[in-house]
């Protein structure tokens, strides 16, 4: 009993490491447990024949996803001949005998014993699971091939027409290796959670296998590949729309990995320009059933940052680069590790042979992903590999490139667009100007950064607990940051809400930075509130005239600050030490004397939209000093406060790992 326990256990971890792609580790787990079994296997014992046929059924899956063909069938014999009965295995051996003619020359005997191999294969697999429809399509696949094989066709399967076929003949190899790459998430830590993040992670290892599939052929085909793209944009063209009473629950929930697929192949196709029937009618349907925004429709919302960001660092290395990265991986003894048979290619041919380079540097990629060596914000072993390239690139100037690759990997990666989401979290109510810090915020962030502003007048706590869950919805995963404005009274702990109650700050920030469709990417709180009644001397009496936010008789927005109000020589003592604050601890946010209704407010909030608007591609601490130092040059008289005149220091703490470009809103 306890050696059956054990490898109970052993099967779980595998089934894990196979739901995270992980194949090759689960093999190994899938062969210590039929290692335990092993002195069993003649037992005639129907139940442990049938748990074994299972485990060499299982461990056959996951060679056949790292491409080793030969050994997955081996597999799926040993476990036929155990359990006769189970249609996986028959239908899986099958499967692999399809894709191996497919690869053969026309005409061959070798090529019709693999396809009638194939179709005995998916034809007991229907007799035993009659209902199974996946088995019923592979059958029918298999003589439609079987047909033209002996009718003297080629050896592609009869071509069934569907509205999203895509001319596949006329695409370069290099693009369909960037399509397949540009479709999938290979980092496992991302925002998807539950089956979709399973899928993710099983999509992408198989893409990556495919990749390999082409490095390891002796005539380095890319019949993988195609044949994977294929089916992908087979099962999106045909698989089951369902949608769902729009405004309950269940219908923002009801989000399917096709339907993701379905709007990332729509702008992939676009970005590679590659022409297809667009599924116009079902795409339509999703965007309406995730809520997507005009704004979201126009550039590259659906297509993953950090895959835009690879293709942009392939395309600038050249194939001897290539070359010499994957030396470089082999080299270091811990990578080393992640190819298991090895991986011998010639140089040459990467340089002479389209869309060798661009597999070569993807299939790296991925397997860097699918062992956890890589993702979106941990690039350390990425920038190691260009680092020690641009130590041996062959000219100066390609060194200079790379080096300033390996830079770029120290930056968030923010190529899609729309960029990211602006919420902005406004009190009205007794803010005289509250109108115009809209108005900036909204304008700067919509028309100069090129985000999505939401703007929500009035919050109570309600209100932000339905944000809260609002920002769980699916959509919102594929923003590349995410900027949340809150301004309002405040006090000491507290921002104060439409209703007069306090919500305490840092429960506030804490609770949105939770949000896991944000997990890894800039999330930048700006606060401006006050935080309590005291101020700064200044030992002057010219300063402008503002009132404690609140107060404020409500009156024009403040763009250019007279040097009759500029002093220079005093410094605050805290200041020179990313939640950015409109004032420090216990002190209070100025507001201007003068204006009207809609255009005045906060001078901070002004300012941060003067710097951001002024400071596109820069660094967001850096933006943040500048206006720290902006606001702190500038002298105010609040007589309702304090007598004298006084300063307001701003501030702001960061945890970023990587830098945050302010982004623009034109294309990167």
């Amino acid at each position: 009993m306890t050696a059956f326990t054990s490898v109970d256990s052993v099967l779980r971890d595998a089934q894990g490491f196979r739901q995270l792609g992980r194949f090759n580790e689960a093999e190994q787990l899938y062969s210590m447990a039929l290692n335990q079994l092993g002195s069993h296997v003649e037992s005639s014992y129907t139940n442990l024949k049938q748990l074994l046929a299972r485990i060499y059924n299982d461990r056959g899956q996951c060679r056949y996803k790292q491409v080793h063909f030969d050994e997955a069938v081996e597999d799926y014999t040993k476990a036929i001949s155990l359990d006769p009965t189970l249609a996986a295995a028959y239908y899986n051996k099958g499967t692999i005998h399809y894709r191996l003619c497919a690869a053969k020359s026309q005409g061959t005997g070798e090529r019709q014993a693999l396809v009638q191999q194939a179709v005995e294969d998916f034809k007991e697999a229907v007799r035993l699971a009659s209902d199974n429809q996946e088995f019923q399509e592979g059958l029918r696949n298999c003589k439609d091939m079987n047909q033209e094989i002996q009718g003297g066709g080629n050896c592609t399967p009869k071509k069934r027409t569907h509205p999203g076929d895509i001319t596949w003949s006329s695409i370069p190899s290099d693009k369909l290796v960037k399509l397949l790459f540009l479709m999938d998430n290979g980092d496992k830590t991302s925002g998807a959670t539950g089956k979709i993040r399973e899928e993710n992670t099983i999509a992408a290892s198989e893409a990556m296998n495919a990749l390999l599939s082409v490095l390891t052929d002796k005539d380095f085909s890319f019949k993988e590949v195609l044949v994977l793209l294929q089916d992908r944009v087979k099962v999106l063209a045909e698989y089951a729309f369902i949608m769902l009473p729009r405004d309950t629950k269940a219908a923002d929930w009801a989000l399917r990995k096709s339907d993701e697929d379905l709007l990332t192949l729509v702008e992939v196709c676009q970005y590679l320009d590659i022409e297809f029937h667009k599924l116009d009618d079902k795409v339509k349907k999703v965007q309406e059933k995730l809520s997507i925004t005009d704004e979201e429709m126009q550039g590259t919302f659906f297509i993953y940052a950090e895959n835009l960001r690879m293709c942009k660092i392939c395309d600038s290395l050249s194939p001897t680069l290539v070359c010499y990265m994957l030396e470089i991986m082999k080299d270091d003894k811990d990578l080393n590790k992640l190819f298991r048979n090895g991986l011998n290619i010639s140089r040459e041919k990467v340089c002479t042979t389209e869309g060798l380079k661009e597999a070569l540097f993807f299939y790296m990629i991925r397997l860097l992903e699918v062992h956890d060596k890589l993702n979106r914000v941990y690039t350390d072993n990425l920038e190691s590999l260009l680092e020690r390239l641009s130590e041996v690139a062959p000219s100066e100037e390609e060194r200079c490139k790379v080096a300033r690759l390996a830079d770029f990997l120290n930056i968030y990666p923010g190529e899609c667009r729309p960029p990211g989401l602006c919420i902005v979290f406004c009190v009205t109510k007794d803010r005289p100007g509250a109108e115009g810090e809209i108005n900036k915020v909204g304008k700067v962030f919509r028309e100069s950064l090129g985000y999505t502003v939401e703007i929500v007048k009035n919050p109570n706590k309600v209100t932000l607990e339905e944000w809260e869950m609002k920002l769980e919805k699916q959509k919102y995963r594929f923003y590349d940051s995410v900027v949340y404005w809150f301004m309002s009274h405040g006090t000491g702990e507290d921002i104060v809400l439409a209703d007069g109650e306090g919500y305490n700050r840092d429960l506030a920030i804490n609770n949105f930075s939770k949000i896991l469709n944000f997990r890894k990417k800039p999330k930048i709180f700006f606060m401006a509130s006050c935080r309590g009644k005291g101020a700064i001397p200044v030992e002057c009496e010219r300063g402008m005239t503002v009132a404690a936010d609140g107060k404020n008789e409500g009156k024009s927005p403040f763009s250019e600050i007279p040097d009759s109000c500029i002093d220079i020589t005093v410094v605050y003592y805290e200041m020179d030490r990313l939640i950015a604050n409109s004032t420090l601890p216990d002190q209070s946010s100025f507001r201007l004397d003068k204006g009207d209704e809609s255009s005045g407010g906060s001078l901070y909030v002004d300012i941060v939209c003067q710097m951001l608007k002024k400071h596109r591609g820069k660094s967001i601490t850096e933006v943040l000093e500048r206006v720290c130092n902006k606001m702190h040059q500038i002298l105010f008289n609040c007589k309702d406060l304090v007598e004298g005149e006084v300063k307001q220091a701003c501030n702001f703490e960061s945890t970023l790992q990587k830098t945050f470009l302010v982004p623009s809103s034109s294309s990167p």
